[in-house]
């Protein structure tokens, strides 16, 4: 929750002292040379220009230099512009509930001012709390993660499953820091792919396509079926060669994404006979997100279709 610039110099009026009181005198000398301005025009405004001077203490310096404001304001009212002026004679009947309903409205203006002020600051504590919280979920689930990495390697040993397990995991664990780093928790599906490609080389994958903001949930579940498409890029495709890039292009139509993957300059391939967990694994995350893939090994290279839901 960032700060106005009307909390910015509260702030700064009220670290002194006088500083409230001080700050109050000049809005109601301002307010003052208003009012004699507009008795030069012939106005009979006595109150009117005072309204906003209060207003701004009360927000600004607090209920008790507004407070004392007001009584200023009243009495310099009374002796300097109520006929006969400079003299506290008795007020008449009009004058009397003039100076009633400008103490009514300072007062109801004050206390609104305050309670602003409470709900500002309780507001405040809460986010606090907040991110308190958060940065202490996202320090316990980076430590779940390095747990269950050292259960995968205490029980498969140093060998590829156990590398494909840790890879999918840290995949999942990378997607969360950007989440949490995020003021909106949204991830941006450039960035994902973008943090897919860094170990290989960020110029290795060639994008465009608008920017789609994915939420948590769309975030994970994306980063786990790119990720396991850059291993299989890696293993067997355009990744597995130095010259070897990805074209990946994607368009939105409402909630629902379409992207599509072009592997280039990479190993002729060929249909696989049957597909291993991975496949399946892109597969049921896709279906999970309401989309599919539609692979075509061609001999240039591996060519997806991917579609998901935004939601």
């Amino acid at each position: 929750m960032r700060r106005s610039w009307l909390e910015a110099l509260s702030e700064r009026v009220r670290a002194h002292s006088v500083g409230p009181y001080l700050f109050a005198l000049v809005l109601v000398a301002l307010a003052f040379a208003v009012r004699v301005a507009l008795g030069w025009l012939g106005a009979t405004l006595n109150y009117v220009p005072h309204y906003p001077a209060i207003l701004f203490i009360a927000f600004i310096a607090g209920p008790q230099a507004a407070a004392a404001a007001v009584g200023v304001i009243v009495i310099v009212v009374w002796w300097a512009f109520l006929p006969p002026q400079f003299e506290f004679n008795t007020l008449s009947a009009a004058d009397a509930a003039n100076m009633v309903v400008f103490l009514g409205s300072s007062a109801l203006m004050i206390w609104l001012a305050q309670r602003y002020g409470r709900t500002v600051a309780r507001l405040r504590e809460e986010e606090r709390h907040r991110e308190l919280m958060l940065r202490e979920m996202e320090h316990r689930g980076k430590n779940t993660f390095a747990v269950v990495e050292a259960i995968v390697r205490a029980t498969l040993g140093a060998n590829e499953h156990a590398d494909t397990i840790v890879g999918r995991v840290r995949s999942v664990s990378s997607t969360n820091d950007m989440i949490n780093k995020s003021p909106s928790h949204r991830t941006l599906l450039r960035s994902i792919i973008r943090n897919e490609f860094d170990p290989y080389g960020a110029d290795r994958a060639r994008c465009s396509g608008s920017e789609i903001d994915l939420n948590p949930h769309t975030s994970r579940h994306v980063a786990l079926v790119l990720h396991e498409l850059v291993t299989n890029a890696v293993k067997h495709g355009a990744l597995s060669v130095p010259d070897g890039f990805i074209e990946i292009a994607w368009t939105a139509d409402g909630e629902k994404v379409t992207m599509r993957w072009v592997e280039r300059g990479g190993p002729q391939t060929v249909t696989p006979d049957s597909y291993g967990f991975g496949a399946r694994l892109v597969t049921g995350t896709l279906r999970a997100l309401g989309g599919s893939i539609d692979p075509d090994f061609t001999p240039q290279g591996l060519v997806c279709t991917i579609t998901f839901r935004q939601t």
